[in-house]
């Protein structure tokens, strides 16, 4: 009798001292989600901030001023005869 007894005070005790480990490992969790969360949300309220967005916007374009030659495209004689068939049926 006083054997189980001593075995049932001492798995009391680990499973006490179990207990409070894991509601500390519960809690440093809960906590370390919370920052995270919190980090996420001041990562999206820096991207979506409306003043921000704003000034992006208003920033000038750069224009090239290089001139580009236009270049005529003509069709060879096969295209132009094939094209004509084609209205015809």
């Amino acid at each position: 009798m006083v054997k189980e007894e001593l075995i049932r005070k001492e798995n009391k005790e680990i499973s006490e001292l179990l207990l409070t480990i894991f509601k500390n490992v519960k809690k440093y969790y809960q906590e370390k989600k919370i920052e995270e969360l919190k980090i996420i949300e001041k990562e999206k309220a820096e991207k979506y901030d409306i003043e921000k967005i704003f000034k992006e916007r208003n920033k000038k374009v750069e224009v090239a001023t290089e001139k580009i030659a236009m270049i005529e495209y003509k069709e060879s004689i096969f295209t132009k005869i094939g094209n004509w068939f084609k209205r015809i049926f």
